[in-house]
């Protein structure tokens, strides 16, 4: 070790430093190049949930009418203490593909009748037979049965549900994550 450090010391050692501090310096201006690209932070999807009540006769809207969409896949589910019934809308773009953001939609109550009508305004199409979505929706908890019908004059997908009894409703949007959804609980008064 001795030997190295007295080297470096005599002339030809001081020749031995500049050459080393030049090709220091030379790397040090190329190690840029020659870096890896900094990776971007992860982005976390940030979800958007909306909801609202409706306990007597009324509407409620939401959504935006930006593009033509469809609707994915109709299904409903119970909760756990079978007092709610839910009816999940996923929401496509116009290629059948799931979007991040869901369209316009009206949900009108009538509790005299025992009817609920979800009209999804500008979903050209489905990913299913509109009977298929009748068969899944059909003697729920609180749902007797089910209509999915296409309006060619407002374009849109328009879900009747026919009630056995009066209940509450609970609407609610998640957007953010594809598919978006559009979620209407049917809860016992």
């Amino acid at each position: 070790m001795r030997e190295i450090h007295q080297f470096f010391r005599s002339k030809t050692g001081s020749l031995c430093r500049a050459l080393v501090a030049v090709f220091a310096i030379q790397c040090c201006a190329l190690a840029p190049l020659f870096a890896a690209e900094p990776t971007p932070p992860t982005e976390a999807v940030a979800l958007e949930v909306k909801s609202q009540n409706l306990d007597k006769a009324g509407v409620v809207r939401g959504g935006r009418a930006d593009n033509y969409l469809s609707l994915l896949e109709i299904r409903r589910l119970l909760g756990r203490t079978h007092r709610i019934e839910r009816i999940t809308i996923d929401w496509g773009d116009r290629v059948l593909a799931p979007v991040a953001k869901g369209g316009y939609y009206a949900v009108e109550y009538f509790p005299e009748e025992l009817k609920v009508v979800v009209t999804m305004s500008l979903a050209l199409g489905t990913k299913f037979e509109p009977s298929q979505a009748k068969a899944s929706l059909k003697d729920g908890l609180w749902v007797k049965d089910a209509d999915l019908a296409f309006d060619p004059v407002s374009q849109s997908q328009i879900l009747t549900l026919h009630l056995k009894k009066r209940v509450k409703l609970k609407v609610t949007t998640t957007e953010g994550k594809a598919p978006a959804q559009l979620s209407v609980d049917l809860i016992a008064l």
